[in-house]
């Protein structure tokens, strides 16, 4: 049986306008390491350490400054 962890609720937030050196992503996964927030890790990761999550997608809009990029690289 999955394990529950806390309460997800969908919303909708407003777009905002891509600033010269960011690109947009529509977002197709994401990952956090559970363990870590749980407190499972203790020994090999103090519990202040930002843990950061991960996001995968495909690039639809970049700013003027963008060279790196173009909409549809995976990233």
């Amino acid at each position: 049986m999955p394990e529950t962890v806390g309460a997800y609720e969908m919303r909708g937030v407003p777009v905002g306008v891509v600033g010269p050196r960011q690109v947009r992503v529509r977002v197709q996964a994401t990952a956090s390491i559970r363990e870590i927030r749980r407190g499972d890790c203790v020994d090999q990761v103090p519990l202040l350490a930002n843990i950061g999550h991960e996001v995968s997608g495909v690039v639809v809009e970049k700013g003027a400054d963008v060279s790196e990029f173009d909409a549809g690289h995976e990233i």
